[in-house]
């Protein structure tokens, strides 16, 4: 209860400074909304575990019915069908420096799709870069550090970093550590 008062008062104490900040910069508080957004605004899903606002400022959540985007009006949905996915169930998403979103599908497979966030053509990203065949292991998790490089991680503890040329570099190797662990530990 200790640490949950703590969480609470340090999150409202981040918004006043913020707040503050914002009146002393622009001399105007900044203002947030929240909307709730269920089925029947028309996503596919109840359950959403994932987000990403992409560069140009839309919204894309992985959902076990497919790869939604949100355009702050409406949802359009890519699967199998209806775009081109390998899956119908994406599973981690990443945008690049290049506007595509890296689409991870559900755990078990080797799959991997590139969503241009323009267009929403979908392409498997072996398509675009032949070197992932080259990495060890099956990607587990795709994820981009603040500057939109992509990064990947494998079922078999290793850590892949995408390099300007298009190459798959091996940035870190370990047989003994969770992958599961390993995906939470290097978030950026």
């Amino acid at each position: 209860m200790k640490n949950k008062l703590t969480i609470i008062l340090i999150i409202a104490f981040s918004f006043i400074c913020l707040n503050a900040q914002s009146l002393e910069l622009n001399k105007s508080p900044i203002l947030v909304e929240i909307q709730n957004l269920t089925m029947e605004d028309g996503l596919p899903s109840t359950t959403v575990e994932r987000g990403l606002q992409d560069s140009r400022g839309f919204m894309w959540f992985p959902t076990k019915y497919g790869l939604v985007y949100y355009d702050g009006k409406e949802f359009a949905t890519l699967t199998k069908v209806k775009g081109n996915l390998r899956s119908n169930h994406p599973f981690y998403i990443a945008e690049d420096s290049e506007g595509r979103i890296w689409v991870r599908h559900s755990l078990g497979t080797d799959e991997l799709d590139l969503v241009d966030i323009k267009t929403h053509k979908v392409t498997p990203a072996e398509d675009s870069f032949p070197s992932i065949k080259n990495i060890e292991g099956i990607p587990a998790h795709v994820f981009a550090d603040s500057k939109k490089a992509i990064y990947l991680t494998t079922d078999k503890g290793y850590l892949y970093k995408l390099d300007n040329s298009g190459e798959f570099l091996l940035l870190f190797k370990s047989e003994y550590v969770n992958t599961i662990l390993m995906n939470r530990f290097f978030r950026v």
